[in-house]
C-alpha cells in the first residue's frame, strides 16, 4: 500500500531471509515515499541482495540502506555494485559484517565511480589489503565517509592500498580501526597521509601500533595540512608514543585527538 506517510522503515533483526526481504521489496515498489530502509541482521543472502539491488535500480527516493550483519557474499556485492551505477538517490549504504571478501569488494568497487553515495560501511568483511585497494582506487564522486575497520588488512598487504589512498581526492573520513596495522603498516601509511590533502578524519584505534607506530603517524602529521581528527585509542603507545604525538601538535592541524586506553602514565601526560 503506497497510501501512507512512512518515510523510515526499519525491520532489522527479524530473520526475514531472502524470501522475506523479497516481500519487503515488493511493498516498497511503486510510488512510496520511504527514504530509509533498515534490513540489518536478517539472514539475507545473495538472492535477497539481488532483489534489493533490483529495487535500487528503479527507486529514486531511498537515500539510506542498511544491510549490516547479513550473509551477503561476492555475488550479492556484484548485484549491488551494478545497482549503484543506475541509482542516483542512495547516499548511505551499510554492508558491514557480511561475507564480501576480496572478490566482493572488487565487484562492489566497480559501481563506486558513478555512484551518488556519500557514506559506505564495509567493516568486518575480510576484504584485506587487496579489497581495500580496489575500493579506494574506484571511490570517486561524492563518497566522503568510508569504514574499512575490522577487515584483516594487516601490515603485509598495506602497501597495496597506499597509492590509492594518497591519490584519493574525495574521502574525508576513513576508518581503519582494528586491522592489525602495527608499526610496520603505520610506516607505510606515512607517505599516504603526507600526500593526501582531502582526508580530515582518520581512525586507527586498536591497531597494535605501540610506541614506534605512534612515532610514524606523528611524523606524517607534521607535513599534513588537512587532518583535523585522529583516533589512536587502544594502541599501547605508552609514554613514548604520547610524547612523539605531542611534539607534532604545534605543526599539525588537529583539533580532535583520541588517545584512550594506551597505558600512558604521568610522563606521557606531560
Amino acid at each position: 500500500d503506497d497510501q501512507h506517510n512512512i518515510t523510515v522503515l526499519d525491520v532489522s533483526d527479524n530473520a526475514l531471509g531472502d524470501e522475506g526481504v523479497g516481500l519487503v521489496v515488493e511493498a516498497l515498489q511503486g510510488g512510496c515515499a520511504v527514504t530509509s530502509v533498515g534490513l540489518n541482521d536478517n539472514e539475507i543472502g545473495d538472492e535477497g541482495a539481488a532483489r534489493v539491488a533490483k529495487l535500487l535500480e528503479m527507486n529514486s527516493t531511498i537515500t539510506v540502506l542498511l544491510l549490516h550483519g547479513n550473509d551477503i557474499f561476492s555475488d550479492g556485492a556484484e548485484h549491488l555494485g551494478t545497482a549503484l551505477t543506475k541509482n542516483g538517490a542512495l547516499r548511505t549504504l551499510s554492508l558491514g559484517h557480511n561475507q564480501l571478501g576480496i572478490r566482493g569488494a572488487e565487484l562492489l568497487a566497480q559501481g563506486l565511480q558513478k555512484t551518488a553515495l556519500t557514506r559506505l560501511d564495509l567493516s568486518g568483511n575480510r576484504i584485506c589489503g587487496q579489497g581495500a585497494e580496489s575500493i579506494l582506487k574506484e571511490a570517486g564522486g561524492a563518497l566522503a565517509e568510508l569504514n574499512l575497520s575490522m577487515n584483516e588488512i594487516g601490515p603485509q598487504r598495506m602497501d597495496l592500498m597506499i597509492p590509492s589512498l594518497a591519490a584519493n581526492s574525495c574521502i574525508t573520513s576513513l576508518d581503519l580501526s582494528t586491522n592489525r596495522i602495527r608499526s610496520t603498516g603505520s610506516e607505510l601509511l606515512v607517505s599516504a597521509i603526507e600526500q593526501n590533502c582531502t582526508l580530515n578524519t582518520l581512525l586507527l584505534g586498536q591497531n597494535e601500533l605501540e610506541v614506534e607506530g605512534a612515532a610514524h603517524i606523528a611524523r606524517a602529521l607534521e607535513k599534513n595540512s588537512a587532518l583535523t581528527h585522529l583516533d589512536l585509542s587502544g594502541n599501547c603507545i605508552a609514554d613514548g608514543g604520547a610524547e612523539a604525538v605531542a611534539k607534532c601538535l604545534e605543526k599539525s592541524k588537529l583539533v580532535r585527538l583520541a588517545l584512550s586506553h594506551n597505558s600512558i602514565g604521568d610522563v606521557g601526560a606531560e
